[in-house]
């Protein structure tokens, strides 16, 4: 994996503020981006063609493809509305590519805050808002029961000085596990159960915060940037001897502002592309952490506010 490279291939242009979400849906055949336009868009990825938007009044700044309902995106944006958004699809068998009907389903629910990040697991939707998470039981795309917001995270009893109140960065259900995985600003790394609501584990970060992170496809490790000097690494290998997880390394990036940097697995698990504050975004090996490659932008400076990998 190392001696590959990779190139740019599609430059899409349109969004006339800062994009602060991509997400690709479950089969790879499209791609959501959200900005502070207040614009949300969905690209066929056969050749990065747009197919609908959608206009929210408020900046979106998260979005979430349903796993239970096809072509389903839930969004977030800063004023606290979510946006449910099914999209009329009909595969062309045979062919990559896809017919996208001009109608399209919306359905909008709204949470005491401004949204930071969304997941969705199995039949449950989290949102971390404000300084709440909460997780929702979605029996229909337009029906939302059973809402239930977790406590706050346990503090660390080492530190002598109050942390401030909770701020949820990155949401991520353990595949395979009634565990929700919650990585705060302050608070550290925190699995909770979607059974019980209880805490199961907590990890305290190597570094004082954490920017946002990414959970590898198998669940093994989470990759996380820590507003310092990179990327820190953490093996989420638990067992009855060994609950929770612990810190393995740190892939070193320089940041030029004290920013949240976007991080993101690939399908497989094996990359991890990391954004940056100083006009580069790279490619990391997942399985040692060493920098593969700086991907090509044209030469502008750029802060990397989203990512997304296929």
């Amino acid at each position: 994996m190392a001696s590959t490279r990779f190139r740019l291939e599609y430059t899409i242009r349109g969004h006339i503020d800062s994009i602060n979400a991509l997400s690709y849906s479950h089969d790879a055949r499209f791609l959501a981006s959200g900005s502070d336009d207040g614009l949300i868009r969905f690209f066929d990825t056969a050749k990065y063609n747009e197919v609908r938007r959608y206009r929210s009044s408020s900046s979106i700044t998260a979005l979430a493809w349903n796993e239970r309902f096809p072509y389903t995106l839930i969004a977030g944006d800063r004023s606290g509305d979510i946006h449910v958004i099914r999209l009329h699809v009909r595969i062309l068998v045979g062919l990559r590519t896809s017919q996208v009907s001009k109608l399209h389903e919306s359905w909008l629910r709204t949470v005491n805050g401004p949204i930071h990040c969304l997941a969705t697991g199995g039949e449950f939707l989290a949102v971390g808002f404000g300084n709440a998470v909460v997780i929702v039981k979605q029996g229909a795309p337009s029906e939302w029961n059973a809402n239930r917001r977790l406590p706050e995270p346990p503090s660390f009893p080492e530190l002598s000085s109050k942390l401030p109140p909770p701020t949820a960065q990155s949401l991520h259900f353990m595949p395979k596990d009634n565990t929700l995985l919650v990585t705060y600003l302050d608070h550290g790394i925190v699995a909770w159960s979607t059974n019980t609501f209880d805490v199961q584990w907590q990890i305290r970060p190597r570094s004082c915060r954490i920017g946002a992170s990414s959970l590898a496809p198998t669940g093994c490790t989470i990759a996380v940037t820590n507003l310092c000097d990179g990327v820190d690494w953490y093996s989420l290998m638990t067992s009855r001897f060994s609950p929770g997880g612990k810190f393995t390394n740190t892939t070193p990036i320089p940041f030029r502002d004290n920013v949240m940097i976007p991080i993101a697995h690939s399908y497989d698990g094996s990359l991890v592309a990391v954004g940056g504050s100083s006009g580069t975004a790279r490619l990391i090996d997942a399985d040692g952490g060493q920098m593969i490659q700086e991907l090509e932008h044209g030469g502008r400076l750029l802060t990397y506010n989203s990512c997304d990998v296929q």
